[in-house]
C-alpha cells in the first residue's frame, strides 16, 4: 500500500497496515458482548468522529473520558456503568475499544507531523 504526501510525492507503504487492520476488525467485529456496531461507534467517537448515536449517553461520556485521559477512570467509573446494566466484560470491551480509536487518531496526527518535513 503506497500514499503520496500533500505535494503528491510517493511516500514508503506502510509495513504494518495489514496488522492495522487485523486489529480494527478483532476489536470491532470480533466476538463479544457489545454489538460490533456499538463497538464500531466507540472507536469512531474516541477517534473524534461521529458515533452515529449508537452509544447510549452514560456510556458515551466514559468514552470520553477514556478516550481523553484513561488514568482518570476508576471503579466509582465501572460501578456507574455496571449499575446502568452493562456487565464488567462490557465495560471493558468499551475501555479496549474506546483505546483504540485515541490511538488511531494520535498515530494518524504523529504520522502527519513526520510527513510535514519530506
Amino acid at each position: 500500500m503506497t500514499d503520496r504526501d500533500r505535494d503528491g510525492r510517493q511516500q514508503a507503504p506502510d509495513p504494518y497496515w495489514l496488522e492495522r487492520l487485523a486489529l480494527i476488525a478483532a476489536v470491532t467485529d470480533g466476538r463479544g458482548c457489545l454489538p460490533p456496531e456499538m463497538r464500531r461507534a466507540i472507536v469512531s467517537r474516541a477517534g473524534g468522529r461521529p458515533d452515529g448515536g449508537l452509544i447510549p449517553e452514560t456510556l458515551a461520556q466514559f468514552v470520553d473520558r477514556v478516550a481523553r485521559d484513561a488514568t482518570v477512570i476508576a471503579d466509582d467509573d465501572v460501578s456507574a456503568l455496571t449499575g446502568q446494566g452493562f456487565d464488567e466484560e462490557a465495560v471493558f470491551e468499551a475501555v479496549v475499544a474506546a483505546a483504540l480509536g485515541a490511538s488511531l487518531v494520535r498515530l494518524e496526527r504523529v504520522d502527519e507531523l513526520l510527513s510535514v518535513g519530506d
